[in-house]
């Protein structure tokens, strides 16, 4: 290279500098010195000059090695590549080299990682350990979040940015927790941008909010941006975002100011479901479930929500599982040492699509085997048949207030309503199509003022905005429910339960029994539809299954592959399999009772069968899950495969892995750990847990993970158990 080609890249590296404001680099990342355009291509045409009468004479490596200048800019270059260019398809060097006119093969994977290296060395920089492509990743980190990126899923982004910003606001978590969150929320993420560069880089969004917090000293939101202009004019910089987007710099100015505000929670245990819509893109939003958790739980709280007898009946490390339609997440919960009081592991709880549409509840799990099972406030299933309206903010996503019609306080709502029905607005109102809901499939309308909503059949919902005396509205079913075994309908209850209203944050009240309609009327077992209408208006809808109050089910079982389910007291007239699974199923009919005798055609039987019972008078049948009459141990990996008999489990496997025991009567029931290799009399190298059954059942179902974590952690301190 002559000295007025090094003069020519030397020139450019000033002019970057002096843009910034700095005689030398710094040690900001590369995002920070904010190239424009024209400077980016300025860059590439410099390179490209500069290549091109260099390559006529040797190859990239060598001018890589001779050249510090040349691999600053370089990796300058190939990082706002990433930032201006990337697709979201295969990440390499390859389409970085072709846009400067060189051959990938000009140099070797070892001169181009040096290049790297000495590179970000001259920028004051370091090679970060970036998952996958070391090298290739630790450009992409300096370059900033790929523009293509926000244009596709600004909205998603902004939706992974508040949740785990939420989680982190509730205490101290380090740049791999939060990063950890974010992974787990990659499917809102395209699915070509779903790397760990993106992870990072977001990661190093929520981590830079807060080092702004602690270093201004925020603690009010309304404040937040002001403080920050004027004790660091060039914050904005320092996010590896374009600032210069009017919707960019609102969401981080959003984020400050969610961050800053300290004010005090409210108290109480604060598990609930919120639903919102979530943007899509310009024209396609979702709905989203996101259940709130408190950062601890005292013993109170948890004897409040589930049916103890006593504080002394819960263990010191519990398990807290959110169920909802075909998905369950699993929230970990351990006593603090000294404290009545136990922390929850933090982590997104949230659910999409029609999982978010259907029931939500809370299971309680002990170490002993023992769980308890209540619903989640506000974590009723959306009625397919009701308009869901939604609170319109400018910051956060549209919240759901209410199902049906009635009055809100905000000014302007979003209504999402099946296609084909019509929304009629008042005098001085305004109504007009926003979006579409993908699934369930549903038209999304801005209202503002009074609107009436009238679905096909003749049904009609009055909305009205702007009433500041308006409440939030859900309503719960309270009463003897069963559980477990209902699919379709999820609810069922042991004699005709309650219905009560939840107004928001200020209490409950009974809806009198005049108001409900039950059809048909007058039953006492089967399937029923309940609705709940006020000032002519269809406000709440149920579909529930009705049983005797001494309805119970019992298990039989007689060997691995045969058993009987008794359905005592049901009143049923008939039962078959939903789905064959290679089992046999026999009726007996005892009175007002049905004994299922259950074989199976194969070696291993179904963990579960599905069986459709019904009732006489009943047009359309329950379907309700059962566990397989079994007897014996068995147990199942995460995935639902059962292990062989004597296999050998590390406690590292035992992620998910789950203990599921039937036995003919209910009797004392023991586990035993102990160390591979050693001799089962060997009382020194084994630990033995005492499991509980609940309610006197004969099936044990519990989660081996906590339990021999427990064990390994007390007694046997060890990684490999029985």
């Amino acid at each position: 290279m002559t000295s007025d080609e090094g003069t020519s890249l030397h020139s450019y590296l000033l002019q970057v500098l002096a843009n910034s404001g700095i005689p030398v680099p710094d040690g900001r990342p590369l995002y920070a010195y904010r190239l424009t355009e024209t400077q980016f291509e300025t860059l590439q045409n410099t390179l490209c000059s500069k290549l091109d009468s260099y390559l006529k004479f040797g190859t990239l490596g060598a001018l890589a090695n001779s050249n510090e200048i040349f691999c600053a800019l370089f990796v300058l270059y190939a990082a706002e590549w990433w930032r201006c260019r990337y697709d979201g398809s295969k990440w390499s060097w390859e389409p970085i080299l072709a846009d400067l006119g060189a051959l990938q093969g000009s140099w070797s994977s070892i001169q181009r990682n040096d290049c790297v290296a000495r590179g970000l060395k001259k920028w004051q920089l370091k090679i970060s350990e970036t998952a996958g492509y070391r090298y290739l990743g630790a450009v992409a980190v300096q370059g900033g979040l790929p523009m293509q990126l926000l244009a596709t899923a600004r909205g998603n982004i902004g939706r992974i940015l508040r949740r785990v910003l939420g989680l982190v606001r509730g205490g101290a978590a380090g740049f791999t927790e939060i990063r950890g969150w974010i992974a787990s929320l990659r499917d809102e993420l395209p699915k070509s941008y779903q790397k760990e560069e993106i992870y990072d880089l977001l990661t190093d969004v929520i981590t830079t909010v807060l080092s702004l917090r602690n270093e201004a000293g925020l603690t009010r939101s309304a404040e937040a941006i002001a403080q920050l202009d004027q004790q660091m004019p060039g914050w904005r910089n320092r996010f590896p975002l374009p600032v210069e987007d009017n919707e960019v710099q609102g969401l981080i100015e959003y984020l400050i100011r969610d961050v800053a505000d300290v004010q005090e929670k409210k108290p109480g245990c604060a598990l609930r479901v919120e639903h919102s819509l979530e943007l899509q893109n310009d024209e396609i939003w979702k709905i989203c479930s996101n259940i709130v958790l408190p950062e601890t739980l005292t013993t109170q709280d948890i004897c409040s929500l589930f049916p103890f007898s006593d504080s002394d009946s819960i263990s010191r490390i519990v398990e807290f599982v959110i169920e909802a339609p075909d998905h369950h997440l699993s929230i970990n919960a351990r006593r603090l040492a000294g404290h009545d009081r136990y922390r929850l592991e933090r982590r997104p709880c949230e659910f999409s699509g029609q999982t978010a549409v259907g029931d939500h509840r809370l299971t309680l799990r002990a170490t002993d085997g023992r769980y308890w099972t209540v619903p989640l406030r506000n974590g009723e299933p959306l009625d397919e048949e009701l308009p869901w309206i939604f609170e319109q903010t400018h910051q956060n996503s549209p919240r759901l207030v209410r199902q049906g019609g009635g009055s809100v306080q905000a000014v302007e709502v979003l209504a999402a309503i099946p296609g084909g029905w019509k929304v009629a607005t008042g005098l001085g109102a305004s109504c007009s199509l926003k979006a579409f809901v993908d699934v369930p499939d549903r038209e999304v309308y801005e209202i503002k003022g009074d609107a009436t909503i009238s679905d096909t059949k003749g049904h009609r919902w009055t909305i009205k905005t702007g009433q500041a005396t308006a409440t939030e509205e859900s309503y719960q079913w309270v009463g003897d429910r069963m559980w477990e075994e209902f699919l379709r309908p999820n609810l069922a209850f042991r004699g005709r339960p309650v219905l009560r209203e939840i107004h928001g944050e200020a209490g409950e009240s009974r809806i009198r029994e005049h108001l409900l309609n039950w059809r048909p009327p007058n039953i006492s077992a089967g399937l029923v539809e309940v609705t709940y209408t006020e000032c002519q208006e269809l406000r709440h809808r149920s579909r529930m299954v009705l049983l005797p109050k001494g309805a119970r089910i019992s298990f039989e079982p007689k060997s691995l592959n045969c058993g009987t389910i008794h359905l005592h007291h049901w009143h049923a007239v008939n039962a078959r399999l939903a789905e064959n699974a290679g089992v046999d199923l026999r009726l007996n009919r005892d009175g007002d009772s049905l004994a299922l005798i259950c074989s199976s055609h194969d070696a291993t039987p179904p963990e579960w069968i599905e069986i459709e019972v019904i009732w006489e008078g009943n047009t359309t049948n329950a379907r309700i899950r059962l566990p397989f009459p079994s007897e014996g141990a068995r147990t199942f990996d995460a995935n639902g495969t059962e292990f062989p008999k004597d296999a050998w489990l590390s406690a590292q496997r035992l992620a998910g892995t789950r203990l599921v025991a039937m036995l003919r009567s209910p009797v004392p029931v023991e586990l035993r750990f102990r160390l591979r290799h050693t001799k089962e009399q060997n009382n020194a190298h084994e630990a033995s847990h005492r499991i509980r059954t609940v309610n006197g059942s004969s099936r044990i179902d519990i989660s081996m993970r906590k339990l021999a974590f427990l064990l390994a952690r007390e007694k046997l301190k060890s990684r490999e158990v029985f």
